[in-house]
């Protein structure tokens, strides 16, 4: 179930996502039949002392949360509360980068989120992960770039080596239970993720064309950090 959650994130950042062909998913989906329905989520403590995987917290971030620019980021994130910012930050840093590295991560549009993931595990004191998360940003100079366009541009000239960063990074996230960690602190504040609203999500027979397209189209630097 965890794993069909982690696809699902990835789904919400193609759709934002500008492919490295310059080809944006807006047009290529122009040419599909790319269905959207509105689904009514509601999170309220209820539903919190339910819940087992910290992405159910950020269910309404999925689909809401553009990262095709930092204004547009920023706009998109509005709505919701510091916590459910941060939550969606290092749960969309420890998707893309289980699945395809640091290289992954920067070189997709969803390196955006690099800053509030890293303040949202020191928020959680993952102390181990924030220090690992900061020695990947050191390697493109401290402060990698929000921009996409921007971060493309510094890894094609740095040409960093994530390998043993990343490897730190799975062996930490397989240590440690950041779900749990989470879970623990959205049950004591649960005011921190309440959401009732209507959301647009992709038609469910859209989900594997959607899901085929990130892995037809991954970052350049994806290849260099495979298992």
């Amino acid at each position: 179930m965890q794993r069909f959650i982690r696809f699902a994130i990835f789904l919400a950042a193609v759709l934002a996502a500008v492919l490295v062909t310059g080809r944006s998913m807006a047009r290529m989906h122009r040419g599909t039949d790319l269905r959207w329905e509105p689904r009514h989520i509601r999170i309220d403590e209820a539903r919190i002392a339910e819940i087992d995987s910290a992405m159910d917290l950020i269910e309404p971030l999925w689909w809401t949360v553009e990262t095709t620019s930092p204004e547009a980021y920023e706009a998109s994130l509005a709505p919701f509360t510091r916590a459910q910012r941060l939550v969606y930050a290092i749960e969309m840093y420890r998707a893309e980068v289980d699945n395809g590295g640091h290289g992954q991560f920067y070189g997709n549009s969803s390196g955006i989120v690099w800053r509030d993931a890293l303040a949202g595990f020191e928020w959680l004191g993952l102390t181990e992960l924030a220090e690992n998360l900061r020695a990947s940003a050191d390697l493109l100079g401290g402060d990698p770039p929000l921009d996409r366009w921007e971060r493309e541009a510094l890894l094609q000239r740095l040409k960093p080596d994530f390998s043993g960063i990343t490897r730190r990074f799975w062996e930490l996230d397989a240590q440690t239970d950041v779900d749990a960690v989470i879970l623990q602190y959205a049950r004591a504040h649960p005011e921190a993720f309440r959401f009732d609203g209507m959301v647009r999500v992709p038609a469910s027979d859209n989900v594997v064309f959607r899901q085929y397209i990130f892995w037809f189209f991954p970052s350049p630097w994806v290849r260099q950090e495979r298992r």
